[in-house]
């Protein structure tokens, strides 16, 4: 398929979420089955060195050594001879991120993946526009509902993009949530169903025990994240309803952070009418698409559908879909059904930003 769509980008936070959404990016870049081409001219992070990030880049614990020749010349990154700024900007009080000049390095679709919580509001997000993007996607996790936040195959067509030029990605667990919930919902429509996220650990938690000072009222998070299955409340309970709006108010979970270092299952327990296990997973199996070119172009939601085993959770490691396997559900009744999938997170979040920019850029292009 030959490319249609050109996406001047940049990245705003160049933490685990960003190096994956720049890796991503670049390599969909040489898929002919990906319609968008995404020409990164700039990235920002105010906290390391562009000799650090070119090692980052490069070597990564999770998602292993990237096949790319990643430099810091002069203060940039350049990745197979191809150059791209890099600056160190703060978040200014009075100025927001206006002194990222993202204009004057051609950049016109912002991807905000700093992860600060406070600043992932419209108001943050729109002093970008200040700097010169057209568009910015907020990669985060505490969003209100003040923000659109769009998960591909669900919401997506649903939003006026031409008056949206702001967008909120969420976390891969608020996704994977969103998207059992409406298979189950479209299918056999969901009473109420309860969640349990079984993930990683991150850079919240800490190597020892100790007080982290911020998560006061969860001082368990303290504990060692490595050594300890440690259970926390669960920010997809508080969000699942703004992307998925037809279960709203009928998902609420929790959260357990396990000792592995990428990859999670979510189960999720629902009371549904009449539930039939052939029925559902062919549906399914014609509904959703298991790769970020298919999902795309079917505007379908990005879930690989497979048989056989269902495998452990570093083989979701690099999935940029949710997995679902066609016998790992457990029925108690008719109206009872306890459903499991497997993803990545990290992937997950940034497959999804991935789509919903290309997304908005073919509408706002007319391609």
């Amino acid at each position: 398929m030959a490319k249609t769509l050109y996406i001047n980008t940049g990245i705003n936070g160049m933490g685990v979420l960003g190096r994956r959404l720049l890796r991503m990016m670049f390599e969909l870049n040489y898929d002919d089955n990906y319609p968008a081409e995404f020409h990164i001219f700039q990235i920002n992070d105010p906290n390391m060195t562009a000799e650090q990030l070119a090692y980052l880049l490069q070597y990564d614990t999770v998602y292993g050594t990237w096949g790319r020749t990643v430099e810091a010349i002069s203060g940039n990154i350049v990745i197979d001879g191809r150059t791209i700024i890099f600056t160190h900007i703060n978040y200014d009080d009075t100025k927001g991120w206006y002194n990222c000049n993202w204009g004057e390095n051609s950049v016109e679709y912002v991807f905000d993946c700093m992860g600060i919580d406070s600043l992932e509001t419209n108001a943050a997000m729109s002093t970008h526009f200040d700097g010169g993007a057209k568009n910015v996607f907020c990669c985060g996790n505490a969003m209100t509902n003040e923000m659109v936040s769009v998960v591909f195959g669900i919401t997506h067509k649903g939003v006026d993009v031409s008056s949206t030029p702001i967008v909120g990605i969420y976390t891969g667990d608020i996704q994977a949530a969103a998207v059992i919930g409406t298979l189950l919902d479209d299918n056999c429509r969901v009473e109420y169903a309860i969640f349990e996220n079984i993930c990683s650990y991150t850079n919240l938690n800490n190597l020892e025990d100790s007080a982290l000072n911020v998560y006061t009222s969860n001082p368990q998070i303290g504990r060692a994240g490595a050594w300890n299955i440690i259970p926390l409340k669960a920010p997809a309970s508080r969000y699942v309803g703004l992307v998925a709006p037809q279960v709203n108010g009928k998902i609420k979970g929790r959260e357990l952070r396990a000792g592995t270092i990428a990859g999670a299952f979510m189960n999720i327990t629902a009371d549904v009418h009449d539930f039939d296990a052939t029925t559902f997973y062919a549906y399914v199996k014609a509904t959703v698409a298991g790769d970020l070119a298919s999902a795309y172009i079917n505007n379908a939601m990005c879930v690989k559908y497979v048989g056989g085993y269902f495998n452990v959770s570093s083989d979701a490691i690099g999935e940029p879909c949710i997995i679902m396997n066609e016998n790992d559900y457990v029925k108690l009744t008719a109206n009872m059904v306890n459903i499991q999938v497997l993803y990545d997170a990290i992937s997950l979040q940034a497959g999804n930003a991935i789509l919903v920019a290309t997304y908005w850029n073919a509408q706002q292009r007319g391609v």
